[in-house]
């Protein structure tokens, strides 16, 4: 990585933004100007990946203390790692443009972090749903990780995706760990880079706190999610675990890592099952659908996986699928998929 600019106190927000629809830049951008509110020195980098839309100049024009900066369409790991190298405070969180921070998100991680020294504060966050909100939380009280243990234990958690760890937002992370940690976005990971970004810094931490006040708002979009496909999610999908399989190798302790990645691993097949495999609109019949299947569980990563993980760490109807998966029940497993494709729809 560059070298950086000098350090200054406060927070700089990340705001990666691809062709982003205007209303919700607009909301994502008003609540990381309340945040300011709280005495707190803020700067946000809203980096567009690609040329913006001409009728953004608007947006622009109410906030002249943002930095608006447009590079070449690069994917959102550039774009974050962009933002990173103009970034000048001790802090760094991340922002995605359709979402927003509720009011005094960003002083209580702050406040946290600089009482205790934190490299990392994660909080809960908020997810709002056609059917309502819903509050996830790693922790029901604030909590410090400090000692060897109890920091491997975060770490393992960050390759437990259902944990809620391995996201990037929701946190703040101090600037100069990830600096001096020469610590990026794998751009080479167009799924589950957040994952490795948020397990290289946490490998490198010292002091991860934890608060349970809601920090974050996330609005999941359903429309992508079950209306889309792409043929080549699955290949996506195994680069991903390639490469964070890299990334796990990297540290010395990687073994202490195997039944955590195997979780990870699983966790992915569970994607490739809904997304890919059962997808509504994937354009083959029923028995391509079957073959697939098979070929798919016959993977060496996903068979091995599936032989050496109990599934514990899984919810129950998590747990249920995967041992249809291992099974290798395929009406079981596309009825799963259906009923999951009702809930998300819902």
């Amino acid at each position: 990585m560059k070298s950086l600019p000098s350090e200054e106190n406060g927070i700089s927000v990340i705001v990666p933004s691809f062709q982003s629809n205007l209303e919700q830049l607009c909301r994502c951008l008003k609540s990381i100007s309340n945040q300011i509110a709280d005495n707190l020195n803020i700067e946000c980098y809203v980096i567009f990946d690609g040329e913006p839309f001409k009728n953004i100049q608007h947006i622009l024009d109410i906030y002249p203390n943002f930095h608006f900066i447009t590079i070449k369409h690069s994917g959102v790991s550039i774009a974050r790692n962009e933002g990173i190298q103009h970034s000048h405070c001790r802090y760094l969180t991340f922002v995605d443009v359709d979402d927003e921070l509720p009011d005094h998100a960003l002083k209580k991680m702050y406040d946290y972090a600089e009482q205790n020294s934190c490299d990392i504060v994660q909080g809960a966050y908020e997810a709002v749903l056609s059917t309502g909100k819903e509050l996830h939380s790693y922790k029901k009280q604030r909590q410090l990780y400090i000692r060897n243990d109890e920091l491997m234990a975060f770490r393992k958690d960050v390759l437990h995706p259902d944990s809620g760890t391995s996201l990037v937002w929701g946190k703040l992370f101090r600037r100069s760990l990830i600096v001096e940690g020469d610590i990026e976005f794998d751009s080479d990971m167009e799924v589950s880079e957040d994952t490795a970004f948020v397990f290289d810094a946490c490998s490198k931490a010292h002091v991860i706190g934890f608060i349970p006040d809601i920090v974050y708002r996330y609005y999941r979009s359903t429309s992508s999610t079950v209306s889309s496909f792409r043929k080549d999610y699955e290949i996506r999908i195994l680069n991903a675990i390639q490469h964070m399989s890299e990334h796990v190798n990297s540290f010395s302790c990687k073994n202490e890592y195997a039944d955590s990645f195997n979780s990870y691993v699983l966790f992915h097949l569970l994607l490739v099952q809904q997304h890919f495999i059962f997808n509504k609109a994937a354009p083959w019949n029923e028995a391509e659908r079957r073959r697939i299947y098979n070929k798919t569980i016959h993977q060496s990563i996903f068979k091995n996986a599936l032989k050496l993980v109990s599934y514990r760490d899984f919810p129950l109807v998590k747990r249920i699928a995967l041992f249809s998966l291992k099974k290798k029940m395929y009406s079981f497993s596309k009825l799963i998929s259906y009923i999951r494709y009702i809930q998300f729809i819902i």
